[in-house]
């Protein structure tokens, strides 16, 4: 029995899309609009520096869900802001992840991972832990995707 947690995850997944940028062509949100400051308070930015990797959302105080592609040696996790300028974000060191042990590079199956925090997000009205639900919703829901992107240009600047 897969039980409701791997569904879960893999909704989350599903809802984290496609998130490391490519600038020139301007990969965006179809139809997206720019999020309500502080809507999404589970949303997380993976940085390579401060430039944006790829989106994620924290799961607890100590672990993000983002994608397997997402790899990298270490990253900066910004949280608790839409706007990556924003000096009001907490940004937490992170080195360690765990790639889905089954993970393919070629067809992207199993593209989920977990990255532990160097120390705990603090949880607050702009910091959140997201809220998994029990049990897949049924094919054709309409459901609500947030992600790192743009509705208009390639700056990848605000969630969506």
């Amino acid at each position: 029995m897969a039980g409701p947690l791997p569904a879960a995850i893999l909704l989350l997944s599903l809802a984290l899309g496609f998130a490391a940028q490519d600038r020139d062509k301007g990969d965006r949100i179809i139809e997206g609009v720019p999020c309500t400051e502080g809507s999404h308070p589970w949303q997380v930015a993976l940085l390579k520096g401060s430039q944006l990797h790829c989106g994620g959302v924290l799961v607890n105080e100590m672990w993000v869900l983002t994608a397997a592609h997402c790899k990298m040696s270490e990253y900066n996790v910004h949280m608790g802001s839409e706007r990556l300028s924003s000096r009001r974000a907490q940004k937490i060191r992170a080195t360690r992840s765990f790639v889905h042990p089954e993970y393919s590079t070629q067809t992207h199956v199993n593209d989920i991972m977990l990255v532990k925090l160097s120390s705990r997000a603090r949880l607050s009205s702009t910091v959140k832990k997201v809220n998994l639900p029990a049990r897949c919703e049924p094919p054709g829901t309409m459901c609500t995707v947030s992600g790192w992107g743009t509705t208009t240009s390639p700056t990848g600047e605000t969630a969506q």
